[in-house]
């Protein structure tokens, strides 16, 4: 082994040996400018340098170097370094050099010389370039060689570098090179200056990563000096530290403070162990030195995000004043991955802090560059974690797999995200392996999830049998989630094995939520409240993950209120939501009427929300549709351009322009809506109407037939083509531009047949139909013909009539052209046909109208017309209506009377009083304080009903003078629709009919034209009137909750709850005619005023006065204005249309009601059809309950056993007969011959569905 001492310092790195190599060479050649040969990344062909001897550039003069600093070189090893692998490249490369050095910084090694020069030799003899191998002895020697050189390298400045070199390493954190580059050799040619520098730094770095026994090494040998030096005393306190305790360590500390209390060096120490200990300081109060000290600034950045701090502001503010080259520091890098992983943990609002922190990790340091133990294994779990954080599977499984082959000890943090991350990326395998590595230590409640993820029922039984120490809240929790899916074996009796094991009582958490979800989803109610009862008892007020998952179960199990509560507690912790949490908390906000809450979390979170944007503008839309705050849904959907490719978005867009009424932009929207669109069935068929209302129809059939293109035999597809071309037949926007009644994507004439049409042939005396066309995707050669192939083309240029020869790979045949359709009539018909068989795909699913909105609604009660109410039902509404608080708004709705409806068409009958004069329960202001808030500029608000009121009694001009009236987005839309509607009903000169009562029976009556004229006109006034006098603003209310709150919300028409939150959150006074409504409103704490006093100030004489009183509250004003001769003249001409209108009514009832209002309302449309001379089987009567069973699952609203048992009771005490005889679902939708239809072979026309004795 060489004996070889340096005088100089050989450079640590590649380059800056490379740059040495240049100086040397250069000077030995006299080659004033070496070149370097390539850059860094590019190929070299063994060459680091090219030089010319005397700078003469030619090939004799070319000598190529190549510089190697390596810590191994061998002659022509196949592994690693190698002189032979180096002249290989250099023979290879395109310069022709005369000789080839290889200069490496190791020291001389003779065996390898001797081999360089035989090689050499040899190379001579066959007329090649020689090669020589020289060492770091022989650089020395070249330097020692020239005068130039000696100064530049040999006159004592090398350990100078040397030090400050150290030093920047160490203040990299790269203790190892530091070590490599102080070693004995080094400090033996030191002065003792640098001797004692040196050694100080050999401390601090075998310190660092934590070489205990070389510190105390180095350490003695600085103590040798007994100098007095600030960073020796600090090291001698360090080892006493290690050596006897940090007891005695501090005492010393302490001692030496007494001594020097000025000293910053041991007052650094001493803040260093007190925030160690945890001792509350503040970082601001420290002397200005101290806080540029790095050792400080770290340490009190792991104070502020450790000890359970997390005080995330003042690390930042740390960090951000560390200096640049602090910053790159691995532990400053660390630690700023950490506080972005516990502050998302903390506050998960945005994943890019994350993103950026690992990134700047990656950029500035490796793993295998942090050699501090303790820093390593948390750099490894902050990585895992961000990895996992950002759902990156391949890197998060790397460094998984990187950790368990270098033992390396994963936080319970990485655990749970590796968890996490097996279940969001639903790979099972990746999650069974970390179970099997880390489950034997402890079942950790993530683990749970994952077992529960993954359905891994058989390794949850396997665990109970053989894990019997598990804790017994953990066997329970298993247990739980076996009778969540049904999969307890040999138990017979449920209760008494939740008793036997204890399954209430000991229990996890989630473990009696798995045991809610079974007994919610299950309908066992008492099983339910049991498990509820003992959720409740608990107390999570501390615990943030524990309320979280309340918060998501009572959620899931419609208890929003107790949602609520338990997302509040996470959020008064200074916690945030994560997203899914987030929007079931705002689901829960809008379920119990909190809509200004709703609005506050929408604002705070409009820019955060990443991951589920769309349900968040589902919520959005909700909240803005629901109190008509329009510019809220637009401001958001603004967000949302990356989906306008999509139909859901340009409903949403379209439908805000038809909202508000900007025809003109509607129209201009329209032009530009794409036609590639991602078709979403219902959504994209709702375009096509508003296209086809809007005068661009053919945009709209080329959109609908892409539609239809896309999935041509999709059953879906065909439904909502067919609900779409049922309603252009009775949509009045659509027939009123329509002449002759003809419909808009079925009057297409062919004369011939061309690419895009039906053809319907007769082959071999069969008749065949046939769609001719291009661009569908479906290959059914029984259905389909492409135009454009082979056999296809012999169809095209064809007129209805002509025989033709079209030959086939099965021979040629003669056909003869039928019939010519367009797509769209043919689908109808098709779908007609199809609908009138037994056991049809249509049979028992209605085909869906608009039922998103008011206004689709009463479209489609226009397209059925309405139905009666039976004597017995009216008169219980009214009986309620005398004996609860029931406002004017309310009674209209369970009579399905809207409020012009009530006010303008009352038939007297003093048996059923309006009470509107109720004053008995009102709090109302005097009229003194009236006329004082009128004067005083006070703001108020109205209803719905007084507007109307007084306008028809001819009162409202004293509303002018009313400065200051607001009334709600809501009042304005609910008006616009009665508008339209009543509009309507003029102008086709409709008669309404009104239901009066006499002796006890209810009869009916055709309404005036002049009072629909009357109606309609003064609508129309009442909109001019608000929309010039009064302010109009979405009521959100104030989120004051009470129990009459609760009643209200569930209760009241939105009419009348909006007028009231409006009257809250603004703290207006309510004018009303309506005493119940008076009643209420002062009884949530809104101040009320008698709209009588109004009326009374209006009239010339007391007498004028109370005959308006008279024929404004005494008169029974019960009206009900259904068509129902029309309806049933309309529904039962023939089977198709009585099977159109039933089963779209069904649709409007099963999607809006409950079971017992749609029983009761089929057996309400019986009876009226008896009364009009139609009778019914029973399997007429039954098949209605059937069909609308499954309308009900379709909208996930049936459990079969309960309602089958509601529902044969109603029919039974109703007919005599059960409404539903089938055993289960599956049996019901199996059904044959259930096609409803008309029997004229009795007396009276019978209604029928199969065969069956008639019901009497």
């Amino acid at each position: 082994m060489s004996n070889y001492r340096p005088q100089f310092l050989i450079p640590n790195n590649e380059e800056d040996f490379e740059d040495l190599c240049a100086d040397v060479y250069g000077t030995i050649f006299n080659c004033p400018n070496p070149s370097k040969y390539g850059r860094r990344g590019q190929a070299q062909h063994g060459l680091d340098l090219v030089l010319y001897r005397d700078g003469i550039n030619s090939d004799d003069n070319r000598i190529g170097v190549q510089c190697k600093h390596v810590q191994k070189l061998t002659f022509d090893g196949k592994h690693g370094d190698s002189f032979i692998k180096e002249l290989q490249k250099a023979e290879k490369g395109q310069q022709k050099i005369s000789k080839f050095i290889l200069v490496t910084s190791l020291p001389s090694d003779a065996r390898l010389l001797d081999k360089v020069n035989k090689l050499s030799q040899a190379r001579l003899d066959e007329r090649k370039f020689p090669v020589e191998i020289h060492f770091a002895n022989d650089l020395e020697t070249k330097i020692n060689s020239s005068k130039s050189l000696s100064e530049r390298y040999l006159l004592g400045k090398n350990y100078e570098i040397l030090l400050k070199e150290a030093e920047k390493f160490i203040n990299k954190e790269q203790y190892s090179v530091a070590i490599n580059m102080l070693d004995a050799s080094n400090i033996e040619l030191m002065n003792q200056q640098e001797k004692f520098q040196a050694l100080t730094l050999l401390a601090i770095s075998y310190l660092s990563i934590d070489s205990f026994d070389k510190f105390i090494d180095s350490l003695q040998k600085l103590e040798d000096f007994d100098w007095d030096d600030d960073n020796l005393t600090n090291l001698r306190i360090v080892k006493i530290s290690i050596q006897q305790g940090r007891e005695v360590a501090e005492a010393e500390l302490n001692r030496l403070l007494e001594l020097y209390p000025k000293n910053l060096n041991l007052i650094a120490l001493k803040t260093l162990y007190d925030i160690q200990k945890g001792i509350e300081i503040n970082f601001d109060d420290l002397d200005a030195i101290l806080k540029s000290n790095y050792d400080i600034q770290f340490s009190f950045m792991e104070y502020y995000i450790n000890f359970g701090r997390h005080e995330f502001e003042k690390f930042h503010t740390i960090y951000e004043n560390l200096a640049s080259e602090d910053k790159s520091r691995p532990s400053a890098l660390i630690y700023k991955l950490n506080a972005e992983l516990l502050e998302y943990y903390k506050r998960p609002d945005n994943k890019d802090k994350i993103r950026q922190a690992l990134d700047n990790f990656r950029k500035n340091t490796d793993l295998e560059r942090i050699e501090k133990p303790a820093f390593k294994g948390l750099a490894l779990n902050a990585i895992l974690n961000a990895y996992a954080m950002l759902n990156n599977f391949e890197n998060s499984k790397y460094w998984y797999e990187y950790a368990v082959d270098n033992n390396i000890e994963l936080n319970e943090y990485a655990k749970h995200n590796l968890v996490i991350l097996s279940i969001k990326n639903n790979n099972n395998l990746f999650f069974i392996d970390l179970l099997d590595k880390f489950s034997n230590q402890e079942l950790k409640g993530y683990f749970l999830d994952g077992l529960f993820h993954f359905n891994a029922i058989e390794k949850i039984q396997s665990i109970l049998q053989e894990n019997q120490n598990l804790a017994p809240e953990i066997q329970n929790e298993l247990k739980s989630y076996l009778i969540l899916k049904n999969k307890l074996n040999q138990v017979t009796n449920l209760e008494e094995y939740i008793s036997e094991h204890r399954l209430f009582e000991v229990n996890s958490t989630k473990g009696l939520t798995l045991l809610g979800f079974s007994f919610f989803n299950e309908n066992k109610e008492q099983l339910f409240d049991a498990s509820n009862e003992k959720i409740l008892e608990i107390n999570y007020v501390a615990d943030l993950m524990e309320n979280m998952y309340l918060g998501s179960y009572f959620f899931t199990t419609e208890q929003f209120e107790k949602s609520i509560e338990h997302y509040q507690k996470v959020l008064d912790s200074n916690s945030v939501l994560h997203e899914y949490d987030l929007l079931n908390y705002l689901d829960s906000l809008l379920a119990t009427n909190r809509f200004m809450q709703a609005k506050k979390v929408i604002e705070e979170n409009w820019d955060t929300i990443q991951e589920k944007k769309l349900r968040f503008f589902e919520l959005i839309t909700h909240l803005g549709y629901e109190i008509q705050d329009l510019p809220l849904i637009e401001k958001y959907l603004a967000n949302l351009t990356q989906y306008n490719d999509s139909a859901w978005y340009w409903r949403n867009k379209l439908q805000i322009l038809i909202t508000s009424k900007q025809d003109k932009a509607l129209k201009r929207q329209l032009k530009a809506m794409p036609l590639n669109l991602k078709n979403e069935k219902y959504n994209t068929c709702w375009l096509i109407l508003q296209e086809v209302i809007f005068g661009q129809k053919d945009k709209a059939l080329e959109r609908l037939l892409n539609f239809w293109h896309e999935k041509p035999d999709d059953l879906d597809v065909l439904q909502d083509m067919q609900a779409l071309f049922l309603e252009m037949m009775v949509n009045p926007q659509v027939t009123s531009k329509l002449s002759q009644a003809r419909h808009p994507f079925f009057d297409y004439q062919f004369n011939n047949t061309t690419d895009g049409c039906f053809i319907k042939v007769k082959v071999n005396n069969e008749q065949r139909g046939y769609f001719l066309d291009s661009k569908v995707s479906s290959n059914d050669p029984n259905k389909f013909i492409n135009p454009l192939d082979s056999w296809g083309s012999q169809f095209l240029d064809k007129k209805i009539g002509d025989v033709f020869r079209v030959t086939t790979p099965f021979g040629s045949f003669d056909y003869e052209l039928l019939e010519i359709k367009s797509i769209p009539l043919a689908v109808f018909h098709n779908n007609s046909a199809l609908a009138s068989q037994p056991n049809n795909p249509f049979n028992m699913l209605s085909l869906e109208v608009n039922t998103d909105t008011e206004e689709g609604i009463k479209e489609f009660i226009k397209t059925i017309n309405r139905l009666s109410t039976p004597n017995d039902v009216i008169k219980n509404q009214f009986e309620r209506y005398i004996s609860s608080p029931m406002t004017i708004a309310l009674l209209g709705k369970l009579l399905h009377k809207d409020i012009a409806e009530l006010t303008y068409s009352w038939i007297q009958d003093f048996r059923y009083p309006l009470y509107t004069n109720d004053d008995r329960y009102t709090k109302d202001l005097s009229k003194l304080e009236a006329q004082n808030r009128l004067q005083s500029k006070t703001h108020f608000t109205i209803d719905l009903f007084t507007l109307l009121e007084f306008k028809r009694i001819g009162v409202s001009d004293f509303l002018e003078n009313i400065d200051n009236l607001v009334v709600s987005s809501s009042l304005i839309k609910q008006l616009q629709l009665l508008i339209d509607k009543h509009n309507f009903d003029f102008e086709i000169n409709q008669k309404s009919e009104t239901v009066s009562t006499f002796d006890n029976k209810f009869q009916f009556h055709t309404v005036d034209t002049n009072i629909l004229k009357i109606r309609s006109d003064d609508l129309k006034f009442v909109m001019d009137f608000l929309e010039t006098n009064a302010e109009i603003y979405p009521a959100y209310g104030n989120d004051f909750q009470s129990n009459i709150h609760k009643i209200l919300q569930q209760h009241l028409p939105e009419i009348d709850k909006s007028t009231l939150r409006l009257a809250q959150e603004y703290n207006l006074t309510l004018i009303s005619l309506d005493a119940r409504l008076r009643a209420l409103a002062s009884q949530v704490g809104i101040d009320t005023i008698n709209g009588n006093y109004f009326i009374e100030s209006q009239l010339q004489n007391e007498d004028e006065y109370k005959k308006i009183c008279l024929n404004q509250f005494s008169d029974n004003r019960l009206t009900t204005d259904f068509h129902i001769k029309y309806i049933i003249d309309s529904s039962t001409k023939n089977s198709p249309s009585l099977n159109k209108y039933i089963n779209a009514y069904l649709s409007f009832l099963t999607a809006n009601f409950d079971l017992e209002h749609i029983l009761h309302e089929i057996i309400t449309l019986i009876y009226t059809q008896r009364s009009l001379g139609f009778g019914a089987t029973y399997g007429y009567v039954t098949r209605l309950c059937e069909i609308a069973f499954c309308l009900l699952a379709k909208h996930e609203k049936l459990d079969f056993e309960r309602d089958k048992n509601i529902a044969n009771d109603y029919y039974w005490n109703s007919f005599r007969c059960k409404a539903i005889q089938a055993d289960s679902f599956e049996e019901l939708k199996s059904l044959q011959n259930n096609t409803l239809g008309i029997s004229y072979g009795f007396l009276n026309p019978r209604l029928i569905a199969k065969t069956t004795p008639i019901l009497g």
